[in-house]
């Protein structure tokens, strides 16, 4: 199983269905480790949006499941999104959508190896309109 947003669904199964995680395999898009690597922002575990969205219902996931971390600075590659983007329709859908919020985040410029509107699934906005 695989969370790549808050675990708010993951507890409420837990909690409507208890031991439906007990030992399940679960990869979660979160949590900490180390300090982010020089050149990643400096964004420590008060940021991290799926764990801080619900802290309840991440301290049950990973009371019961066996948590694989995805964190934020393992998450933050660039260099990867061509690779997930050759993974299908779903592995594009995920690049398309990481690459988008590096770059509102500001965390990657629209001028970073690898961007174009054309990899956003989106047209070039017209000189002077708006985003």
């Amino acid at each position: 199983m695989v969370a790549i947003g808050p675990y708010t669904n993951l507890a409420a199964l837990e909690l409507l269905r208890p031991g439906s995680l007990t030992g399940v395999d679960v990869v979660v898009m979160g949590g900490w480790v180390r300090p982010p690597r020089r050149g990643l922002p400096a964004w420590g575990p008060e940021r991290d949006f799926n764990v801080q969205w619900d802290t309840r219902a991440a301290q049950i996931v990973a009371g019961v499941a066996q948590l694989t971390l995805a964190t934020l600075p393992a998450t933050l590659r660039v260099a990867d999104l061509p690779r997930l983007r050759a993974g299908g329709p779903l592995g594009d859908l995920l690049a398309r959508q990481s690459q988008a919020h590096a770059i509102d985040s500001g965390a990657l410029t629209a001028a970073a190896p690898g961007y174009s509107p054309r990899s956003m699934g989106r047209r070039s906005p017209r000189p002077g309109s708006p985003r």
